[in-house]
Parts: C-alpha cells; sequence; structure tokens
C-alpha cells in the first residue's frame, strides 16, 4: 500500500465567504477520482488476464522455489 500523504492548503478567508472553496477543490478531487478510476480498470483488466489478483501473484512467486521470469513479468506488469 503506498503511503498517504496529508496536504493542509491554506486559503483566504473571503474564499470561504464566497463560497470558492469548492471551486478551487474540485478540479483535484475530479483528478484524484480518475487517477483512482484508471488504476481499478487496470487493476480489473490484470485479474481478467491472470485470473488472480496481485496478492494471490505475490504469494505464488514467492512459494514458488525456482526463478520464474515469465511470472515475475506478470507482477512488474500488475
Amino acid at each position: 500500500m503506498s503511503k498517504v500523504e496529508i496536504i493542509e492548503i491554506k486559503i483566504p478567508a473571503w474564499v470561504r465567504k464566497d463560497k470558492m472553496e469548492d471551486k478551487l477543490l474540485n478540479p483535484f478531487r475530479a483528478e484524484i477520482l480518475a487517477k483512482v478510476e484508471y488504476y481499478r480498470s487496470q487493476t480489473e483488466i490484470f485479474n481478467d488476464k491472470y485470473k488472480m489478483g496481485f496478492i494471490e501473484l505475490k504469494q505464488k512467486i514467492e512459494a514458488d522455489n525456482e526463478e520464474n521470469f515469465a511470472l515475475e513479468g506478470n507482477s512488474i506488469e500488475y
């Protein structure tokens, strides 16, 4: 899981009074939602292609005593 970082944005008081806060933050929210959807769709494609999730693939690679470059390449693709 990736590290979560909290970012503080200081805005002038008038922005909140004029209800401009949403106008300022909506582009950020939209970009975040677009990235979440993109990664969700990529995960779904991988799950459909390999019939397993990332955790199962990682466990399969770790359980295999021999190096399997094709399988490890799949984890990189994931």
